[in-house]
């Protein structure tokens, strides 16, 4: 088995000024797949906050279980991160290059140094690089923009090779303080799967829908959260709090943006010491197959589009 290159960086908080407006991106059919052929060695740079660490956590370790597959990852995220907050911290950099505030990225190649996303967009040649909004704003379409806009005409502008993806996050667990008075985790969700598709239509992308592998998982009558305890079943907690991901979380997020990257599911056989039980880790893949393969039979995407520029 051929080691796979694996690179990935995890980052601090810093939030600064707006990056003055530029013009939208023209729209372009979304995709559910990235590419269209199966790639060898994905290169992705994932901007967001603690949620892309949890997504990708697995990632590099699914990965290198696999035969013959690559991965260059690295995590430009702020702690909390919005789009409005990856925009301060651009407008910051562009002001002065040796503002703090404009370099909140640890270097996914030395964690000693600290880095502006100008410096993290242009280090590698991108395969894609992902966007999400912040988990409490995720459901709420009107926090997206202009934000949104000015990050991705930035990714567009210094990683031009690169295909832009949206990175769908998920909803909080049932006992979290927000859900009250109607609002529930299913209203979340619905709220957040149309304006995370209503961005990635917007802008030409293709989504990673691990919201909706959450959502799945959470209302299954074997596994979800109000599944009885048996023997054999019962319910697996996605999250560690009521917002980020668990072990079992991430392994999901993992299994789905495997599968979106590679087309296939990934390897049964994962060194970490961080998975999930076997039968849980079992349905958790057969999940985001599912996911993965209903949004393909939906006619989402037969491979992911070069985004409109």
């Amino acid at each position: 088995m051929t080691r796979p290159a694996i690179l990935a960086a995890v980052v601090s908080a810093c939030v600064g000024p707006h990056l003055p407006a530029r013009p939208h991106a023209a729209a372009a059919p979304s995709a559910a797949t990235f590419p269209a052929s199966r790639p060898r060695h994905a290169r992705i740079l994932a901007i967001g906050n603690s949620f892309a660490a949890n997504a990708t956590a697995l990632l590099p370790a699914m990965v290198e279980a696999a035969d013959g597959l690559e991965l260059t990852l690295a995590v430009a995220g702020i702690g909390g991160g919005s789009f409005r907050s990856h925009v301060g911290g651009i407008a910051a950099h562009e002001a002065d290059p040796d503002d703090r505030r404009g370099r909140p990225y640890r270097d996914y190649r030395d964690r000693r140094k600290r880095v502006s996303l100008k410096t993290l967009l242009t280090a590698e040649p991108w395969d894609i690089v992902t966007v999400q909004q912040v988990s409490w704003n995720s459901y709420k379409p009107e926090t997206y923009e202009p934000g949104a806009g000015k990050l991705i005409a930035y990714i567009r502008k210094h990683a031009p090779r690169a295909r832009l993806v949206v990175h769908q996050t998920w909803q909080y667990h049932p006992k979290d303080k927000i859900f009250r008075d109607g609002f529930t985790p299913d209203v979340m969700f619905r709220g957040l799967q149309k304006a995370y598709a209503d961005l990635a239509e917007r802008y030409g992308a293709a989504v990673i829908p691990v919201g909706e592998a959450f959502n799945r998982v959470a209302g299954d009558s074997e596994w979800g959260y109000g599944a009885p305890k048996t023997e054999q079943t019962g319910p697996i907690r996605l999250h560690s709090d009521t917002h980020h991901a668990s072990r079992a979380g991430s392994y999901l997020a993992g299994c789905v943006w495997f599968e979106f990257l590679f087309h296939r599911p990934p390897p049964e056989a994962v060194k970490s010491n961080r998975l999930p039980p076997a039968r849980q880790a079992a349905f958790l893949r057969r999940t985001a197959h599912a996911v993965m393969r209903s949004r393909r039979a939906a006619g989402a995407a037969s491979g992911a589009v070069r985004p409109a520029r």
